[in-house]
Parts: C-alpha cells; structure tokens; sequence
C-alpha cells in the first residue's frame, strides 16, 4: 500500500512505472514531475489504493453505469525534503524533529488514466515545490494525513 522513494536526481522519477499501474501512466507522470519539480524534492511516499473523494463521486455517478471495468481507486504521492525517511515495515517516518511537516511538500492524486484527460488529477501546495503550473496541476487548501 505505501512505497517510499528515495530521489537522487529528477532521472530517479523513472522508478515509478515499477511502483505505479500502468493505469495511471506513470511514465507521463514522471516525465512531468521531472520538469515541473523542484531538485528540494528528494524523497516520494507512493500511496496505492488511495480514496478520492472527489473521483469517487464521479466514478459511482459517472463511470460504475458504464458496463466497463473503470478503476474506482486512485495514488497518491507524497513529497518530501532529503531528511525525511520512512520505514516500510512498520509505517513511520523519521526526521530530524518531531515536526514532518516542516519537511513536507505536499501531495498530488493520480486518478485511473482511462477517466482522466490529464494524468495528474489534483495537488496540494505543490506552488511550494515548484512551478505548479507546468504540471496542470489545481492546487486546494486542505488538511491531508500522510498514512490514512
């Protein structure tokens, strides 16, 4: 369900297409990360099987009526400074106070390629990473819980 990823450089976004279904077209999303993401970013919690509030409403409104397999989960990735660390076997993070989110970035949602024109569906204060804009992304102001 969780996958941490260490980034050394923007060429270490590749690695998602190991992590990611093909659904949600991790090569495209790699390669717009790599334009659009500050070098600050060196480390991607990958969140499977994450619940969109917002895909869920269309997916059961919109998608489910259709008689065709649709996706209804989307990923989340989540993005974070060189301090930060995280222990896959028992879900949790290390940094160097007790205080993750000054190390935080943000997160963005990768809803099912089939139900999306664009592969990067939504993010939060990706403005704070960098150059949002090129990454079609809406930024919203929202509390998200890392795990959970």
């Amino acid at each position: 369900m969780y996958t941490w990823m260490r980034l050394n450089s923007s060429a270490d976004l590749q690695q998602l297409a190991t992590h990611i279904s093909p659904e949600y077209a991790p090569d495209q999303v790699a390669k717009k990360l790599a334009i659009g993401m500050s070098s600050a970013v060196k480390g991607v919690l990958i969140e499977r099987n994450y619940i969109d509030k917002d895909y869920r409403s269309t997916y059961y409104n919109f998608y489910a009526k259709k008689g065709q397999h649709y996706r209804a989960d989307c990923v989340r990735l989540h993005f974070f400074d060189q301090t930060v660390t995280f222990d896959e076997k028992v879900f949790k993070f290390g940094c160097p106070d007790s205080r993750l989110t000054d190390y935080y970035f943000g997160y963005m949602v990768l809803r099912p390629k089939a139900s999306l024109p664009s592969d990067v569906a939504s993010s939060r204060r990706m403005c704070e990473v960098g150059r949002a804009d090129s990454l079609s992304a809406r930024t919203t102001r929202s509390i998200s819980s890392v795990i959970g």
